[in-house]
């Protein structure tokens, strides 16, 4: 399959490693290519007319990240290391060697695709609910893509500071401690620093509202998870 072609073109290449608060490219950096994140995480931003920071996302192990860039020759926001992390990178020169068929170009627009309706389904999803349901979604979106296929990680650890989730999901970082609070109380899961335990899905779907109750994700602990995959 295409798709796992690409994966592993992309893995065919030496890894890089990345520490905390470094950068992968800054606004106005030449185009780097196509990246996917092997280990750690990432968060892209750019900076608004204020001169403050507006985060826009954030990349995990086995995701992509770059593809907003394609269409230009130059990034046009900021991708910075928040967990040590190591990519395998994929240069515009050999991006452009593997679109060389039809059938692999359709697969990387496809992608491109994806991962635009996907920031706007999350931004649109966390800009309708009240504080409390945005921090559930939020949380739950990150145990799910913690796992793999739809099944959910029950214990995860979260990579980024509490003033960025506030950043990403629009509120201040003491509403973001007091609604932790109000989940932990509730007992949606337990939480120690950054991370999360027992993580409760039914309870998460209730304190997410509408934006969840669809979903039948199956519940992963971090034991299984590794049975599972084989890690």
């Amino acid at each position: 399959m295409v798709k796992n072609l690409l994966r592993d073109t992309i893995r065919q290449r030496p890894s890089r490693q990345y520490g905390k608060r470094q950068y992968l490219w800054r606004a106005g950096d030449t185009f780097s290519g196509l990246w996917l994140i092997k280990f750690g995480a990432v968060k892209t931003f750019y900076i608004n007319a204020g001169g403050e920071e507006q985060i826009t996302g954030f990349y995990l192990p086995g995701e992509y990240i770059g593809l907003d860039g394609l269409p230009g020759e130059c990034h046009r926001g900021y991708a910075q290391v928040i967990d040590d992390c190591a990519v395998y990178p994929l240069s515009p020169t050999a991006l452009s060697e593997f679109m060389g068929t039809s059938e692999a170009r359709r697969h990387v627009y496809r992608l491109m695709s994806e991962h635009l309706c996907q920031n706007k389904a999350r931004y649109y999803q966390l800009t309708r609910l009240s504080a409390g349901e945005r921090l559930a979604y939020f949380i739950y979106d990150f145990a799910v893509r913690y796992g793999f296929q739809g099944v959910v990680m029950l214990d995860f650890r979260l990579p980024m500071l509490r003033c960025d989730i506030a950043n990403y999901i629009g509120v201040t970082p003491e509403t973001v401690t007091r609604e932790i609070i109000k989940l932990v109380d509730a007992g949606a899961f337990l939480f120690s620093g950054r991370q999360i335990t027992g993580l409760r899905p039914t309870i998460m779907t209730q304190r997410a509202g509408d934006m969840l109750s669809c979903r039948n994700d199956e519940p992963l602990s971090t034991t299984t998870r590794g049975a599972r995959y084989g890690q």
